[in-house]
């Protein structure tokens, strides 16, 4: 479950994803990153004295088949592949989330989500350190995942929207993100680049990735897979 006391600074962690809902035509936070809303808004609305596991096996008609643990363990191998971030041993706390189907209307439509957290935070208002994914607890997919440290050196100079392509091409492809299908066209938007730079990859399959920069350090901070578009 997610631990209220770090409720307020997993809100401001996530935050800069809620931004993408003001850029037109992102699905990223329009459409599916409500779930992450849910996690922080309404976390004094879940049942807390229950643990994860009976909260699944309570759930009339629930499809999760991937384990809590399991969740964990893709996360944790999915964050060292791709971010090249080691939490197993590093002083991260975990913590998870569990959303069912019939809750979720409008994010990852008729998918049963774990979410996955992994924080370091010293303060309300000090440095964080905020890993994140959100996992289909069916098949075991990772639908987005990111990874947030406010202590990342902050870069010298704006990154132009050719750099910005050339480092999303470089990242989907490096880490196998498109799963072998050839990129159809990649868009930029900038136009909330004060705060992070959105990338559409779109793929000759229909399907596509979504990916954002942080502005502040130029350092890609998340990714999405955009699925049933």
């Amino acid at each position: 479950m997610i631990n209220l006391k770090n409720k307020r600074m997993i809100g401001a962690a996530v935050s800069t994803l809620l931004l993408a809902g003001s850029l037109g035509g992102t699905v990223f936070a329009a459409q599916k990153m409500d779930v992450v809303k849910k996690d922080v808004l309404m976390t004094e609305k879940v049942a807390t004295n229950n643990s994860i596991e009976k909260t699944i096996n309570e759930n009339e008609g629930n499809t999760a088949s991937v384990t809590e643990q399991q969740a964990v363990d893709i996360t944790q191998k999915a964050l060292k592949t791709i971010f090249d971030v080691e939490v197993k041993d590093g002083g991260y706390t975990l913590e998870t989330e569990y959303f069912d189907q019939s809750k979720n209307n409008a994010s990852y439509k008729g998918r049963s989500i774990w979410s996955v957290y992994f924080t370091k935070v010293q303060s309300d208002r000090g440095p964080f350190d905020i890993k994140s994914a959100f996992i289909d607890a069916k098949t075991g997919e990772i639908l987005s995942m990111s990874s947030q440290n406010s202590t990342d050196a902050k870069a010298t100079q704006v990154l132009s929207q050719e750099a910005a392509k050339s480092m999303v091409t470089d990242f989907v492809q490096a880490k196998e993100l498109t799963k072998g299908t050839a990129i159809k066209d990649i868009q930029v938007n900038t136009k909330n680049a004060k705060k992070v730079i959105v990338v559409e990859v779109n793929l000759e399959n229909g399907k596509g990735i979504t990916v954002l920069i942080n502005s502040t350090t130029n350092k890609i901070m998340a990714w999405q897979n955009r699925i049933g578009e």
